[in-house]
């Protein structure tokens, strides 16, 4: 569906956040990456 998530924001729940995109928009096999700073 989609290549690349993007995501920039600034919440504690933001690996939530994105794991729940990453399972909306990628097709079952893809990998992504989570970059978070403290």
């Amino acid at each position: 569906m989609v290549d690349t998530i993007f995501v920039d924001i600034a919440q504690s729940d933001q690996a939530r956040i994105v794991v729940l995109n990453v399972h909306h928009f990628f097709e079952n096999g893809e990998h992504f990456i989570i970059l978070i700073k403290s």
